[in-house]
């Protein structure tokens, strides 16, 4: 009978483990994202900035507002790729 007990005891273990390393993988996963959504914002927000400063230097120097009109999301999505690789390979995944 002590027997049977052990061997519940260790499916019990082996469960509670494979448990938290779940939720380990939930939680960096949830950070991934996280952080994700913030460098998008981040770099449409730097997008935009980045955007009237060579529309305002364009106008001074060329008598004529230059740029590009979707830098925002240009900047957004290349910031929101590179967070998720640097976060990805920080991790060990590939």
């Amino acid at each position: 009978m002590d027997q049977d007990l052990r061997g519940d005891e260790r499916k019990t273990g082996s469960r509670h483990a494979q448990d938290e390393r779940k939720n380990e993988r939930s939680r960096t996963g949830m950070k991934t994202l996280g952080w994700t959504a913030v460098a998008l914002v981040c770099g449409f927000i730097g997008g935009i900035m980045l955007s009237e400063v060579i529309g305002i230097v364009g106008y001074l120097v060329f008598h004529q507002a230059i740029g590009s009109k979707f830098l925002p999301f240009y900047l957004a999505v290349l910031n929101g790729g590179v967070t998720l690789v640097v976060s990805l390979l920080a991790r060990g995944r590939p």
